[in-house]
């Protein structure tokens, strides 16, 4: 399976002019420029929510879905197992049958080799050869197909978790919904959760329903 990861940052930052301020403070007596200059600052700057502890702040509220777990718990994934299970075994079968195809063929060309001349023989070599060849291509061109099923069926599931993900996500007011990562470190400013069971019991309904 192919998927991507993206990982989302937000800076925010506040600027409060103070020139402005500075001129008109110059213009006035010797009492408004004695006054302190902290106290100045302070009472020209916007009220902030961080100067009043009773209003903590908002937490970022991300999640992540765990793809193994929904390929192995979903009805989904196990449904694409027993397909993928199922037609490798049928490849498998009709490899076993061309190859003990080519191993009688085998036994057949060595009996005669007695009897033939050196050109024949080498006929009879170069014939056979090809037949391998064949074979070789034919078990290639099996594993491919079996490769290409599986992604397809990888890209549906995919398909399905990224849009029961995005609705989940939307309704309870996450700001990502994520592949699970090996996260090497989560600011205490960010609630990071874990929906894979939410999602897997959305989608399970989903199948069902069909």
């Amino acid at each position: 399976m192919r998927f991507k990861s993206t990982v989302v940052n937000a800076i925010f930052l506040s600027v409060f002019p103070l020139c402005a301020f500075a001129a008109e403070t110059a213009q006035k007596g010797e009492d408004n420029a004695e006054k302190p200059a902290a106290s100045i600052a302070t009472s020209s700057r916007p009220a902030l929510a961080s100067d009043n502890p009773s209003f903590p702040a908002r937490k970022i509220r991300i999640a992540y879905v765990d793809l193994a777990r929904i390929g192995n718990e979903s009805e989904m994934g196990k449904e694409f197992k027993r397909e993928i299970k199922e037609k490798q075994e049928k490849l498998q079968q009709q490899i076993e049958k061309r190859k003990k195809e080519l191993e009688r063929q085998k036994k057949a060309i060595e009996a005669k080799l007695p009897a033939l001349t050196t050109a024949e023989r080498e006929a009879k070599g170069r014939e056979f050869q090809k037949k391998v060849e064949e074979f070789q291509k034919f078990a290639m061109n099996t594993e491919k197909g079996l490769l290409n099923f599986q992604e397809e069926l990888s890209r549906s599931m995919f398909a399905e978790v990224e849009k029961v993900s995005a609705e989940y996500g939307r309704s309870k007011g996450f700001a990502v919904v994520m592949v699970k990562q090996e996260l090497l470190y989560v600011s205490g400013d960010v609630d990071a959760i874990d929906i894979t069971q939410d999602v897997n019991l959305t989608m399970n309904a989903g199948v069902k329903k069909q």
